[in-house]
């Protein structure tokens, strides 16, 4: 990757976050992509495209590229914790219950144990 990339890169995150804030989903998923395609370890482009996916009820592609961008950094355990959220959104209680126990290997926030409670109450008593 060039000097360039990672300006471009910078910049398209820029655009993304502004479509993000007047809440053009559609647009900041398309700006945050291609922050991604010039920067595969701007882990804040997959956590933002996850949550404009999670906006228009897409959970399971919010997880799916916060599954992808785990892999360049498989001890950032927000990604965990963000997964385990949109997959309890989606309803798959399962997929959360892994997801937070994954973030909780990693670090043992108060926010992470809440959410584990919260799912395992669900999971074992689904509505």
């Amino acid at each position: 990757m060039n000097k360039n990339d990672f300006i471009e890169a910078e910049d398209f995150y820029e655009m993304g976050s502004q479509w993000l804030d007047e809440k053009e989903y559609l647009k900041a998923i398309e700006s945050l992509k291609h922050v991604i395609s010039l920067n595969s370890r701007f882990m804040y482009a997959y956590i933002d495209l996850a949550f404009c996916y999670s906006k228009i009820s897409r959970y399971h592609e919010a997880v799916q590229i916060l599954k992808k961008g785990s892999l360049n950094d498989p001890e950032f355990h927000l990604m965990y914790y963000l997964m385990a959220k949109y997959s309890f959104r989606g309803g798959d209680f399962h997929g959360a219950l892994k997801s937070i126990e994954k973030a909780l290997e990693y670090s043992e926030e108060k926010l992470y144990r809440l959410a584990y409670r919260v799912i395992v109450r669900r999971h074992k008593f689904p509505v």
